[in-house]
């Protein structure tokens, strides 16, 4: 125990004092990074029967439950950065501000909770990781209580994350056993799809990693992906031995588990298998860079980056697969192949992954389908998205080499 005795002059008390002062009194001011927004930015707002009124002392008042107003924020959010406001509820209920990209509509960046915060004085919300844009223009959906806002905070790391696995210790040491290989990717492409009543953006990056030696490796996929979005990733294995080997196992779960992807579905062999795998990505805990497991002879891969929020669990729920044979129909080089397992058009997203054993060109021109031929021991691997578009009941093709072979079909949708 401390001694006091004698040593409670008024200099010692006086700095005993400030010094818990200063330990236990937390000043709401801006970190060294944290910026104000300036409410005299705002660029546009929706207004309802009250509207959004800025008063002369800088705060918001009658933001009610669906208003929304757009700040120009002066330069590009870039990647990791924070959000957190000081506001003062007006009613009881419980809700959040949505934190979107360009457009009250846009890409959903972060939720802001609004709940927990008092109706008698301002008080900061805890701070939300935002998902990554080069836009400059941020909008703020009231999606709760009619509230007055004091002051939007803002902090950027300046981080690109480029390389990084998203604060993934667990990632990392497990990557250090593994060796790198080129991912050999063939395509990088920025789609649209229809889905929900609105015109989703989608980048596909796809390719074949291709490997000398059976050694565990991986390939490193950069992606363009932002904060509470789903990514699809698509996998069709070539081994060029045995067709019983490792039936219906995906080629490396504990790689992608590690990285927060779920398995949708797989099926086939090592040589001849089809696997899908979704995640929703969250800034804070996932590497934007997707790992992908090249432990086969070749791996067929394709990485869906969406600009929506799609339920993971009900692609799970709704996945099928199959692993048979099929056979091309038609003849005189006007062969068809049909698509097992075809899901309802009526549905709002529709997803298809197809491995061949065997090499066969696809030559149909439905844009929603990306393909590569001829690796491993002469495959073919194909996948495709849809929105509420049609899926088409079968693919024009040209075979290689017979016109029968195995196929490793796995599809899943949302309703």
């Amino acid at each position: 125990m401390l001694n006091f005795k004698n040593k409670c002059t008024k200099r010692n008390l006086f700095i005993f004092c400030a010094v818990i002062l200063t330990v236990s009194t937390k000043p709401n001011i801006a970190s060294a990074a944290e910026t104000y927004l300036d409410f005299n930015k705002i660029v546009k707002e929706g207004r309802g029967s009250i509207g959004i009124d800025v008063r002369g002392d800088g705060k918001i008042v009658n933001y009610k439950n669906g208003d929304w107003f757009c700040i120009d924020i002066g330069s590009s959010l870039g990647e990791n950065a924070k959000m957190r406001i000081k506001l003062k509820r007006k009613e009881s209920r419980s809700g959040n501000i949505q934190v979107t990209r360009l457009e009250a509509n846009g890409t959903v960046l972060g939720n802001i909770n609004t709940s927990n915060i008092s109706k008698r004085s301002y008080n900061w919300t805890s701070k939300v990781n935002l998902g990554r844009t080069s836009q400059k223009v941020l909008c703020f959906v009231n999606k709760g209580p009619r509230i007055q806002i004091e002051k939007i905070g803002l902090e950027r790391s300046g981080s690109n994350g480029g390389g990084s696995t998203g604060g993934n210790d667990s990632l990392s040491d497990y990557l250090k056993g593994l060796r790198k290989y080129d991912k050999g990717q063939k395509i990088n492409k920025t789609k649209l799809i229809s889905y929900n009543g609105r015109s989703v953006r989608y980048t596909v990056v796809g390719g074949v990693i291709r490997k000398p030696s059976k050694r565990p490796s991986y390939a490193e996929i950069p992606t363009n992906i932002s904060n509470n979005q789903t990514q699809i990733v698509s996998l069709g294995t070539s081994d060029g031995g045995s067709r019983s080997k490792d039936k219906d196992k995906p080629v490396n779960k504990t790689l992608m588990e590690k990285q927060g992807f779920t398995l949708i579905a797989t099926t086939g062999p090592r040589d001849g298998r089809s696997e899908v795998w979704a995640r929703d990505y969250k800034s804070s805990s996932h590497s934007k860079n997707v790992y992908i497991s090249g432990d086969s002879n070749a791996v067929a891969w394709t990485v869906y980056s969406l600009q929506a929020d799609i339920s993971v669990s009900e692609l799970k729920n709704r996945a099928k697969d199959s692993s048979s044979g099929r056979k091309v129909t038609g003849s005189n080089g006007n062969y068809k192949l049909a698509i097992p397992l075809r899901p309802s058009t009526s549905n709002k997203l529709k997803f298809v992954s197809m491995f061949l054993d065997d090499t066969t060109d696809i030559t149909d021109s439905n844009s929603h389908i990306e393909s590569f031929s001829g690796q491993g021991d002469g495959d073919t691997y194909f996948s495709g998205l849809w929105g509420s578009e049609r899926v088409p009941t079968e693919i024009r093709v040209n075979p290689k080499e017979d016109k029968s072979f195995d196929a490793a079909v796995v599809t899943t949708y949302i309703k």
